[in-house]
């Protein structure tokens, strides 16, 4: 299952309508790094919007998108809710290009929302909060020239970004130590095994030293 890591979610009042040439983006800043599989936009639809694109991108000195898009996913945009306040939908980023899905911890991202083939009357509505947006890692950006160039608004877009840990973060037990041992008293070589829990950043956090003749390797030779 896939690990929340940031997002806004209260507070939506108005929507930003993403059309041919206009385009809407969430600037964010994950804490964690780690690998993004999945976004959730609240939004609704008018008409019949068609196949709408679901990006990430980094972001220049000011803030705003910019390069290529690193990965993407697609939704049908005709299958969602025509009443407002709209509804969640997850979108899986399948196509990695451009550094992929891998986030770095304080680096701003920017999320972008377009659709080239839809135009008026039929859209695609993203929710934000326009009266009290509180996301400090981000803000509202919107295109009107299919990204080229942006502007930034003082506002939230409705988001979940969502992925992977870069390490496992449940234990693995490993065998930690070996010690081969020569037992006199029965004349064999015995093996003593220590056993531990990998974790996330590969330290040992739980030693058990249990100990057990794994084989016998040699017997003492008659004299």
């Amino acid at each position: 299952m896939a690990t929340l890591y940031e997002n806004y979610i209260t507070g939506d009042d108005f929507i930003l309508a993403i059309i041919t040439s206009q385009w809407g983006a969430q600037t964010f800043t994950p804490s964690t790094s780690h690998i993004m599989t999945q976004v959730k936009i609240k939004v609704y639809r008018v008409g019949s919007p068609g196949t709408q694109t679901v990006s990430i991108r980094a972001t220049d000195g000011s803030g705003h998108p910019t390069g290529s898009d690193r990965v993407l996913g697609t939704f049908d945009g005709n299958a969602i809710t025509p009443t407002s306040p709209g509804e969640w939908v997850t979108v899986t980023l399948t196509e990695q290009v451009a550094g992929g899905a891998y986030l770095v911890a304080s680096t701003k991202y920017a999320l972008i929302v377009r659709n080239l083939a839809a135009g008026t009357p039929d859209a695609l509505r993203w929710r934000y909060d326009d009266s009290a947006p509180t996301y400090a890692g981000g803000n509202l950006e919107y295109s009107n020239d299919n990204g080229a160039s942006w502007t930034t608004y003082t506002g939230d877009f409705m988001f979940e970004e969502l992925g992977n840990p870069l390490y496992p973060t449940d234990p693995i037990t490993r065998v930690t130590n070996l010690v081969h041992r020569y037992n006199r008293a029965i004349g064999e070589y015995v093996l003593e095994a220590a056993l531990g829990e990998v974790v996330d950043d590969f330290g040992i956090s739980i030693v058990d030293m249990t100990v057990g003749s794994a084989s016998v390797m040699q017997q003492e030779s008659s004299k």
